[in-house]
């Protein structure tokens, strides 16, 4: 089996995401899928504090996406490098699709709240990922 290649400007994502939405709108008739990927992403995201950690290190890229098209999400996009580096400029969809893709491997393959994520497999060069006022939405007093 081919390993996935969670880069953003992979030729596959794209062509993956376009069938994904093939698939889903069949399946769900009336609904687009382009709206909708927002709407699942942010309920994720919601659900649970350490959620976004699965998101690795497209979590500045989706977490600025959802702010600019009105969803809440607690805090500020902390790394423009990030988001730069994990946005695909031709789809907003495409990006959020790229990094629940990532998710589905994170969650086969990792600890649900590892933090340190990998940025060159060449060097060993890592990034710890956190956001601190997300995290902070889900404090609950007694």
């Amino acid at each position: 089996m081919k390993q996935w290649n969670f880069m953003p400007h992979a030729a596959e994502t794209l062509k993956a995401y376009h069938t994904a939405k093939q698939v889903f709108e069949s399946i769900h008739p009336g609904q687009r899928y382009d709206d909708e990927i927002f709407v699942i992403a942010h309920t994720i995201i919601q659900s649970e504090k350490y959620a976004y950690l699965q998101l690795g290190l497209y979590w500045w890229a989706v977490k600025n996406i959802l702010k600019r098209r009105g969803f809440f999400i607690n805090g500020e996009v902390e790394s423009p490098a990030m988001v730069f580096a994990y946005t695909i400029p031709e789809s907003e969809q495409a990006t959020v699709y790229a990094a629940f893709a990532f998710r589905d491997w994170f969650l086969d393959h990792c600890f649900l709240e590892a933090r340190e994520h990998i940025l060159d497999n060449e060097t060993g060069e890592t990034y710890v990922l956190g956001d601190d006022a997300h995290e902070a939405s889900f404090i609950t007093t007694a």
